[in-house]
């Protein structure tokens, strides 16, 4: 009579089935999905509209009003869900002018910073 349903005639187990060993397994049930390290940046990326609003500091209907006045990239869609190209937000954010402080000439302060 077998002892387990995986045994066999030749007393093996197929390969999979209880190799469930300390050595394999993960230390802890939550670490099977573990975050990874993001991969390797591809130049531009598509940013999450959850992202984009705490880059920006604003509010989605603030965000959207922006788009519609043509101040802001548009968002493009993806998997159904709005995105953004990363390329597009920092271009936008290169385009920002710079904040006048006090003793600063006109001049200096129209200037806007391109790196």
């Amino acid at each position: 009579m077998r002892d387990a349903p995986w045994e066999h005639d030749q007393g093996e187990k197929p390969k999979g089935i209880g190799d469930c060993t300390a050595a394999n397994r993960p230390a802890h049930k939550h670490d099977e999905h573990a975050a990874r390290a993001p991969p390797a940046p591809l130049g531009a990326r598509l940013l999450s509209k959850r992202e984009v609003l705490a880059i920006v500091g604003v509010c989605y209907p603030t965000l959207w009003s922006m788009m519609r006045a043509g101040t802001f990239p548009r968002s493009r869609v993806a998997g159904g869900k709005s995105v953004w190209l990363s390329s597009k937000i920092e271009d936008w954010l290169s385009q920002l002018p710079l904040r006048q402080l006090k003793g600063d000439r006109e001049d200096e302060a129209a200037t806007v910073v391109t790196p």
